[in-house]
């Protein structure tokens, strides 16, 4: 079998990469990036003779399909605008495969991939990812669904990368239309830093506030699992939420020119976050997740809980332990999805048809953390 890792030494895709590379069963992997040089460091750390490197510009669809013809699955784990390209060359050439990042424009190309054959498993990290798979092992408990909830805490330096300063941004600014819960039928758009309760996590993040945050789940849950309600809340390190109330309160994140200049408030935190020293700052990197599904069972109102995470630091790769959360779920997705263990066609998103207890073993071998008991 041959694989193709897109965007294979990217911040986050380069955990899966290396799980894929130690776990996977294939006979040739091509990795490819449009960084030459940490592909070079990868195949000289790799030295497996199975795997080789191409460089990839995401950009041009004649370099994707150069890339990805002639393999049987893709694994994409590049920035969530690259993958209408690789969807589409995909589906062109017939391939299924994997996306880590699985935004909802992704599935305007479900018919056009099920008319083809392939399946394309999409949001296939730790949340989304991770978190839609414990909301179809709940759902699949009950009789009847009434509410899914899907909390996450990020614990990481809110400039771990330039992507990720934008993210943060978009997730956390006044305008963000997808910020918003499912409820009755439609979507219910809610303001920054509003549903705040109390969640408690695996330590060592343990109790914190969350609040409504844009999340996939929240689109794609309502498409699959039929339920009244669904809604997504999270939190980052409490010093970067300060922050942000503190942003959004003085206007900082208004994208009007400033009187008498032609940049805006907006321009100037984007461009400070992403180059300040003290936003690569955070001592403690971690992930943990929490997904609750209510409803009846035998006439009996039931609440489900589980919870995610992972080993400390110290004992699961340092600085690594974000991407390996992120990067590690893509990579068993894909060689379940390899191995014909995930079934279906289209554009689908993880809670459609990964099987939970395959994934959740798989997940568990590598070291991730669950509480499935309550």
């Amino acid at each position: 079998m041959k694989i193709v890792i897109l965007g294979a030494v990217g911040s986050m895709a380069i955990e899966c990469t290396r799980d894929f590379i130690r776990t996977g069963q294939f006979e040739q992997v091509i990795l490819a990036d449009i960084n030459r040089d940490l592909l070079r460091k990868m195949e000289d750390e790799i030295r497996d003779p199975r795997v080789s490197v191409r460089a990839l510009d995401a950009g041009h669809k004649d370099d994707l399909r150069r890339v990805m013809k002639g393999c049987d699955v893709f694994i994409n784990g590049m920035p969530s605008h690259f993958s209408a390209n690789v969807t589409e060359v995909a589906i062109e050439l017939g391939l299924n495969g994997t996306d880590i990042t699985g935004l909802p424009d992704m599935f305007r190309y479900d018919q056009a991939a099920a008319e083809k054959g392939c399946l394309i498993v999409a949001g296939l990290g730790c949340t989304p990812g991770i978190t839609n798979v414990l909301a179809r092992y709940g759902y699949d408990r009950l009789e009847r669904v009434e509410e899914i909830t899907v909390c996450f805490a990020a614990w990481r330096p809110i400039a771990l990368s330039p992507g990720l300063v934008d993210f943060t941004i978009w997730a956390l600014h006044p305008d963000t239309s997808e910020r918003c819960y499912f409820e009755d039928g439609r979507f219910v758009p809610v303001e920054p830093f509003s549903g705040r309760r109390q969640v408690k996590f695996m330590d060592p993040i343990g109790e914190q506030w969350v609040y409504y945050l844009p999340h996939q789940e929240t689109i794609t849950i309502p498409r699959y699992l039929g339920c009244r309600r669904v809604e997504a809340l999270g939190t980052y390190p409490p010093d970067d939420m300060e922050l942000f109330k503190v942003l959004w309160k003085y206007g900082f994140l208004r994208d009007q020119p400033i009187e008498g200049t032609d940049f805006t408030p907006l321009d100037l935190v984007r461009r400070h976050l992403k180059q300040a020293p003290e936003a690569r700052i955070q001592p403690m990197r971690h992930y943990a997740l929490v997904v609750e599904v209510g409803g009846l069972s035998e006439g009996r109102r039931l609440v489900h809980r589980f919870a995610a995470s992972h080993p400390p630091m110290d004992q699961w790769g340092g600085w690594s332990v974000y991407a390996k959360f992120t990067g590690i779920p893509l990579s068993v997705g894909s060689q379940m999805l390899a191995r014909g263990e995930i079934q279906g066609k289209g554009v689908l998103a993880p809670e459609a048809c990964i099987p939970p207890e395959i994934f959740f073993e798989e997940l568990r071998r590598r070291g991730i953390v669950f509480d499935l008991e309550t």
